[in-house]
Formats: structure tokens, C-alpha cells, sequence
């Protein structure tokens, strides 16, 4: 008859085997990768292509005969840091997800490796931009979006040809455009659209039936009434 001591034993080891299998499954699960091009997008939800498979695991991209990673995805859902890349390697974005959603701090660089902006992320449609200047340093230039649109701050457009712009945004209005040279940074234009919309959301203007008279009115109901042509220039 086999000694308690020695039955106790066995049960162990079993244990041990037991629970080093599924340490060994879990591993090889955790290391499941997915060519980006070979997997697509359902129902908000990644799958391999051809296949019901859900994703779960690493996700890469080839570029020549490297492989390189992007992210990881759980339940079909990108999950952590996905990274972006340039054709000639240098590093493009860094995005931050959470259950399938942009969530947190993200950054995007240029070419040259220097960080263009960072998001602060509530959604995927809510966030503010900080910008950078070229070397890298804070440039005061702040944007934030509301569903997906500009809503308040101001924002450097870069062209690869032509004078870069600045947009500055009012509560979800345009309030002003500056045009820059790029040749020496200077303001060389600016036009403002917002104060030539609160004239007519602020003010009623009347033409009176009278022909030798023209008379203007508040109104405090936000309309505006013409009984015949008026024409207005602006400087």
C-alpha cells in the first residue's frame, strides 16, 4: 500500500504539470501575431480575414523584409500603445487605447523624430492639441475639439507649398485667420470672419418702404426684416 506521503507527492507533480500546461498555452495564446493586411474591421470589431477568429495578440506590418510591430489587440479591440511608422523609419505617431478607444495621451512626430503635437484624449472625438515648434519645445499653439471639430484656441496649418495659416476658433466659430510668410514668420494677412457675423446676430436692420429713408432698429428677437435691397461694404 502506497504511503499518504508518497500519494500527496504524486498529486503534486500532477499540479505542477497541470498548471505548467496551461502556463505554456496562455504563453503561446499571449504570442498569437497578425499581419495587419491580413485582418479586418467588423461590427467595430478585428477579425482575420476569411476566417470568424477574433484577434487577439500582436499586430505588425511588413515593410521590405521587416517585420514591425504596430500594437496588441484584445477581444478583436486595440488595447495599449500602437505605434506608427515613416517609410524610412523613423518613428510617426504614438496612440494610447483603451476597449477599441483613442483614450489618454498621444503624440504625433515629424519625420525628423522631433514631436508636431500631443493630444489629450477624453474620446475619440473630444481632445485638446499642444503643438511644438521644430526643435521639439512647446509653441503656445492649443486647440481644443468637440466632436471631431475645432472649438476654441488656435491652430497652425503647414502647407509643403504656400504660406502656412493660423485658425483661431471661438466656441466652435471662426474668429480669425492669419496668413504667414514662411519666408520670415511674419503676419502678412489677416481677415476676420466672426465680427462680421455678430453685426447681423446682434443687430436688426430695417429698410423702411419710405424711398428716401433708410432706418436701422435693435431687435431683441435676433431676426432680421428687409423690405427691399440694402448693400453693405466692408473695410
Amino acid at each position: 500500500m502506497e504511503s499518504p506521503f508518497g500519494l500527496i507527492w504524486k498529486i503534486s507533480f500532477s499540479m505542477r504539470r497541470y498548471i505548467s500546461l496551461l502556463l505554456f498555452i496562455g504563453l503561446i495564446w499571449g504570442q498569437q501575431e497578425y499581419n495587419i493586411n491580413h485582418i479586418v474591421e467588423q461590427d467595430s470589431v478585428y477579425k482575420k480575414k476569411f476566417s470568424d477568429e477574433i484577434v487577439n495578440g500582436n499586430v505588425y506590418k511588413m515593410f521590405d523584409d521587416m517585420k514591425v510591430q504596430k500594437g496588441k489587440m484584445k477581444n478583436g479591440k486595440k488595447e495599449g500603445i500602437w505605434t506608427d511608422w515613416y517609410s524610412r523609419g523613423t518613428i510617426a505617431s504614438k496612440t494610447s487605447w483603451k476597449n477599441g478607444n483613442i483614450s489618454g495621451t498621444c503624440y504625433n512626430y515629424r519625420e525628423d523624430g522631433t514631436i508636431e503635437f500631443r493630444t489629450e484624449n477624453i474620446n475619440s472625438n473630444d481632445y485638446t492639441k499642444f503643438f511644438y515648434d521644430n526643435s521639439g519645445n512647446p509653441d503656445g499653439y492649443i486647440m481644443e475639439y468637440r466632436f471631431g471639430k475645432m472649438y476654441q484656441g488656435r491652430e497652425k496649418i503647414n502647407y509643403s507649398r504656400g504660406d502656412p495659416k493660423v485658425l483661431y476658433y471661438d466656441k466652435g466659430r471662426l474668429a480669425k485667420t492669419e496668413y504667414i510668410s514662411w519666408k520670415t514668420g511674419e503676419v502678412i494677412k489677416v481677415t476676420s470672419i466672426y465680427r462680421m457675423k455678430r453685426i447681423f446676430v446682434h443687430f436688426i436692420i430695417y429698410l423702411d418702404n419710405t424711398p428716401d429713408s433708410l432706418i436701422f432698429k435693435g431687435c431683441d428677437q435676433g431676426c432680421i426684416y428687409l423690405s427691399g435691397l440694402l448693400l453693405v461694404k466692408y473695410f
